[in-house]
């Protein structure tokens, strides 16, 4: 991904990126935008991070679609997000792609007020949507976990509480809703998922505020 801040005007960017071609084919729709506002630990302190997927269709393909932008003018800023980046989600019929743990470059908090993330296909047709980071209102402290032997303990007052298992490559293995306390490890995942586990984390979220925290990874195995 690549992070464009006060070098060109905003509007110069988007319009030499996304400008509108005159062949035929169609433009991509952007159904819904799904963003979220994340906490996540790191060694100098908790910094915030967008999460940002969008529900789309694109009837030459999803192929066909070259990059997502996430823009803020207020702030100059623009996101371009290629098919590299992408993480894919399917919900039955629907293909939702986005990513993750986009931030500012010296970690300060993320602009408040209106974005828009903006789909552009090969062609340069466009769709775009808009979506909001709200002010911050008190959310609870972020997640936090212990584990003793196959057992873990989830330390979370988080509306919904989600433990999240990842493998030794680092990638997310499984994750399962859980609540606070203490729970059995090959019960929440099952005797052979456990088994791929090298590192578990909690995450929290209220969809009501549309925001979610992270706890440290602790190693399983």
């Amino acid at each position: 991904m690549k992070l464009i801040k006060h070098e060109l005007s905003l509007l110069l960017i988007i319009v030499a990126i996304l400008s509108l071609a005159s062949c035929g084919g169609e433009p991509p729709e952007l159904l819904a935008v799904e963003a979220r506002l994340e906490i996540r630990p790191g060694e100098g302190g908790e910094r915030e991070t967008l999460s940002i997927f969008v529900n789309l269709r694109d009837g030459d393909g999803i192929e066909d679609i070259e990059a997502l932008w996430i823009v803020n003018e207020g702030a100059e800023l623009a996101w371009g997000i290629g098919p590299d980046k992408w993480t894919f989600r399917n919900e039955g019929a629907e293909t939702w792609i986005g990513a993750a743990d986009l931030a500012m470059p010296d970690y300060s908090p993320l602009p408040r007020g209106g974005w828009r993330v903006i789909a552009a296909d090969l062609a340069g047709r466009r769709s775009e949507r808009s979506f909001r980071i709200e002010k911050d209102a008190s959310s609870p402290a972020s997640p936090s976990l212990k584990i003793v032997g196959r057992s873990v303990e989830i330390i979370s007052t988080w509306p919904e509480t989600t433990l999240v298992a990842y493998d030794a490559a680092g990638s997310l293995a499984r994750a399962v809703s859980a609540r606070a306390g203490r729970a059995d490890i090959d019960t929440l995942f099952g005797r052979a998922d456990t088994e791929r586990v090298f590192s578990l984390a909690v995450y929290g979220y209220d969809p009501v505020q549309k925001k979610g925290a992270y706890s440290w990874r602790m190693k399983f195995r």
